[in-house]
């Protein structure tokens, strides 16, 4: 008896006092907790879209993204060479840590359709985006919670950086392009669950030219009397998922 109550004193509660401690430094989604300092650091007035998977970068879990083999190199190489991502890598600073160059390719190959599907065949290619998709909500809301910290700091003179509801609009769109394909599908239309070009024409053909954002506000019997006009050919479940 006197052995388990060693074991249980030494050895089982401070293992869970010290799970506890843990469980408690991580952050939103389950992120470490030093993701907040650093996107607060990096936060400023003049950031755009294009920047922030750089920023992002810099995250405790993307910065520990490594490169497992040639057959990486090799993809993230094809990746780094467009256009798209080339502009999304930012200049190297001396006082910033080195920038991890996988998750941006890979998150930028991502959001414009980039990646082939053969690529996903590499393990760590597909386990690492997949933490990437699964990350990035959480981090989005860190970084919102912080740009609101630091706009209301700003207004009491406690902050120098003028953050404005402009750098709010940055996150958010950012968050519904990653989401919707906002940087492949410029048609707003498009957007929506089995829409193509052409059906995008026959739905604005139909709704009269209304916006997107007119045709969420029209009632359900509405758009369900458009839309199942439209896709008659298409199948009721993708029709059902548009409306």
């Amino acid at each position: 008896m006197l052995i388990i109550f060693f074991i249980v004193v030494i050895i089982v509660i401070p293992y869970f006092f010290m799970s506890s401690i843990l469980a408690n430094e991580k952050d939103i989604g389950g992120v470490q907790i030093d993701n907040r300092k650093i996107f607060t650091d990096l936060i400023n007035e003049n950031m755009i879209g294009k920047q922030l998977p750089g920023m992002l970068s810099h995250s405790a879990e993307f910065s520990a993204m490594r490169v497992k083999n040639k057959e990486e190199l090799d993809i993230l190489k094809r990746l780094r060479e467009k256009d798209e991502v080339r502009d999304a890598i930012p200049k190297p600073k001396d006082n910033k840590q080195v920038v991890q160059i996988k998750p941006i390719c890979l998150l930028m190959g991502y959001m414009y359709g980039l990646i082939k599907e053969e690529d996903y065949n590499q393990e760590g290619i597909k386990a690492d985006l997949e933490t990437i998709l699964r990350t990035i909500p959480s981090y989005i809301d860190i970084m919102l919670s912080q740009t609101m910290m630091l706009s209301q700091a700003f207004k009491m003179g406690k902050s120098p950086k003028r953050i404005t509801a402009k750098n709010i609009l940055t996150l958010i769109q950012f968050s519904q392009n990653l989401m919707q394909g906002g940087w492949i599908y410029k048609d707003a239309f498009q957007q929506l669950p089995h829409v193509d070009q052409t059906l995008s024409g026959k739905l604005k053909n139909s709704i009269s030219g209304k916006t997107l954002f007119q045709y969420c506000t029209m009632t359900k019997e509405e758009r369900k009397t458009k839309v199942m006009d439209v896709w008659k050919d298409q199948g009721e479940k993708k029709a059902l998922a548009v409306y």
